[in-house]
Parts: C-alpha cells; sequence; structure tokens
C-alpha cells in the first residue's frame, strides 16, 4: 500500500513540474492568505517567498454522547482551545510546499445522572505537510483552479500516540465575479489511512467583498459528508455543517489581521443535536526572499 503510495506521489510530482513552466506568475502586490476562513484560494505564494498564516481558535460543543466510548448516558460540554499555523514557500512561481501545525487544548465536562467529570488533554492535532499547484487561471467562465495535497499527521487524543492519519486532496476554485467580490469553493476527499475515522468529503463554499482597498468581509458555509456512517462500526454521524463570517483588514502589503465567529447545529445518527459555537483571529504575513 505504502508503495503505491509512493509511486503515485512520483507521478503527481512529475505532472507538476511538466507543468509548472505554462502558468501564469502567482506573486501578487498585496498577500493572498486561506485566512479568515475554512476555504482556500488556489494561488500559490509565487517564487522564494515564505508565508505564516497563524491564528487562535475558541470553540465551544455540547452533545450527549461520550467521544471516547460513544455511550449516550452522558451530557458533556467541550471546551477547546486551538493554536494554528500554517506555513507555506513557493518553490517555483506556480508551485508550493506548505504544512499545517495545529496544537489542542481539550476540555470536556460530563454532566448527567453519573457523577460530573472533568477530562482534560492537550495534543498535536494537525501535522500535515503537502503541496499546492495552481493549474488554471481565470478565462471567462473557467474559475482559477488549483490542487493540493497533503498528508496528514497528528495525535489522538484518545491514546495520546503520534500517527499517520490520512491523505487530503483539495479541488479549490475561485471566481473573481466583480473587482471587489468573488465566490471560493473547495472541495476535499479525505482518505482514512490509521483506520480510525471513516473516510469523507470536505466541502466549503465562501463569499467574499472587499469594502475598500485594506477591509474585506466574507461569509462561508463548509462541512464534512461521511462516507461510512454505521452506528454499529463506531461512526455515528453522516454529515455536519456549519456557517462562518468575519472580516480581515491589511494592515501592509505584506501582513493582514482577521477575526471571524461561527455556529454548527448538526443531528448525528444517534443521540441528540450537537450545538457548537467558535471564534477565531489571527493574522498572515510573508517575507519576500525572492520576486
Amino acid at each position: 500500500m505504502i508503495n503505491k503510495f509512493l509511486n503515485r506521489s512520483r507521478l503527481v510530482l512529475l505532472f507538476v513540474f511538466a507543468f509548472s513552466g505554462i502558468i501564469q506568475a502567482q506573486y501578487n502586490e498585496t498577500i493572498r492568505t486561506g485566512r479568515p476562513g475554512q476555504s482556500i484560494n488556489p494561488f500559490t505564494t509565487g517564487k522564494g517567498i515564505l508565508q505564516f498564516q497563524q491564528g487562535y481558535v475558541y470553540d465551544q460543543e455540547k452533545a450527549d454522547i461520550d467521544p471516547n466510548t460513544l455511550s449516550l448516558d452522558r451530557d458533556g460540554i467541550a471546551k477547546n482551545s486551538t493554536f494554528e499555523n500554517v506555513i507555506r514557500y513557493g518553490i517555483a512561481e506556480n508551485i508550493e510546499i506548505n504544512a499545517a501545525v495545529d496544537y489542542k487544548w481539550e476540555n470536556w465536562r460530563y454532566y448527567s445522572n453519573l457523577p460530573d467529570e472533568d477530562i482534560q488533554s492537550n495534543y498535536l492535532s494537525t501535522f500535515d505537510i503537502g503541496a499546492r499547484m495552481h493549474l488554471v487561471g481565470q478565462n471567462k467562465g473557467v474559475p482559477d483552479i488549483a490542487v493540493q495535497a497533503r498528508l496528514g499527521m497528528g495525535q489522538y487524543f484518545q491514546n495520546g500516540e503520534f500517527e499517520v492519519k490520512d491523505v487530503k486532496i483539495t479541488g479549490a476554485f475561485a471566481w473573481q465575479l466583480t473587482e471587489r467580490n468573488g465566490l471560493t469553493v473547495n472541495i476535499i476527499p479525505i482518505i482514512d489511512i490509521a483506520g480510525f475515522e471513516s473516510s469523507k468529503i470536505n466541502y466549503t463554499l465562501a463569499y467574499s467583498y472587499a469594502i475598500t482597498d485594506k477591509l474585506g468581509v466574507f461569509i462561508e458555509n463548509y462541512g464534512t459528508i461521511f462516507l461510512e456512517s454505521d452506528v454499529n462500526n463506531g461512526s455515528y454521524e453522516d454529515f455536519r455543517t456549519y456557517f462562518d463570517g468575519g472580516f480581515s483588514y491589511l494592515i501592509s502589503n505584506n501582513v493582514q489581521l482577521d477575526i471571524l465567529g461561527g455556529y454548527g447545529y448538526n443531528r448525528p445518527l444517534v443521540g441528540t443535536p450537537i450545538e457548537s459555537y467558535f471564534v477565531s483571529a489571527g493574522i498572515s504575513w510573508r517575507i519576500l526572499t525572492a520576486k
């Protein structure tokens, strides 16, 4: 299985480098970042540019299901804090390598017929490494298109072990509708490797509007379609969806601040609805090592 994956990876790299010379330049006068929101745009950083996208997320989730045992006899509320960090570097004008590193502090409090209990943990929730390639520039009805592939690693809070989790393939599509507004769509198949979670497809749909040359606003819907939903097999969801929105502010050509908030209300296959709230603030910045 690993050999097949490596062989396919080599083919992808050959494809990437074969086409890297015929695609339009990616360097932009002002920073283009994946923050705020879940969607990524199809653009790369540009050759020789090192970019950081960092943020803090606080989320709260209420459910009547124990995430460790999937038992329905415990009401619980999770209050989590996550530090997000994305690092991107342009190795060619249309190709970048990137990594996502998230560290999470998790606090579950259970309250029901059983005695109240607090379960706290902290772990490296995300360690993804990969690459992105811009494929097509917008032309009439055809959007800007990019493909990003990442190998996902991290720790599971259930056992604390660090292991390879999944492979994520992102198709990113963006339409510049007018000078000030645009639409971004992501389709993200996630192939489970570790055997703990089901394979799934994530999606995002984001609309953005530039109020001024520095201030922008966006709204977004994103979610997950679980491909192997089976309560008897430990998978108790078939679909999740969320809504968020927020603002970005350009401090300079190379620095952008952002803030957002969001909400989700989802019904699992068992138990009562899961209600989620979250807020986030962050910064994106870049170093122009070459033009």
